[in-house]
């Protein structure tokens, strides 16, 4: 990156060299969607209240990564 950042996770690294990574996240969120859609409703809330978890989670931790590093 032109900042001296780079992308840690290796499938998402693979995905943006060949420019996939906006598919793949388009694609997991209709598959999800799809899935919270077709389970029966406590279910499909309970799988849709995991996803924002980790969601949450990656973007906490991606966060606390960028505030960590800008203090060295």
């Amino acid at each position: 990156m032109k900042d001296g950042g780079y992308e840690a996770n290796p499938i998402a690294r693979l995905l943006m060299r060949f420019h996939l990574f906006m598919p793949a996240k388009i694609l997991m969120v209709i598959i999800i969607l799809l899935m919270m859609a077709v389970l029966d409703e406590n279910t499909g809330k309970t799988l849709g209240i995991i996803v924002c978890g980790i969601y949450g989670f990656i973007v906490w931790n991606n966060f606390r990564t960028i505030r960590l590093q800008s203090q060295d």
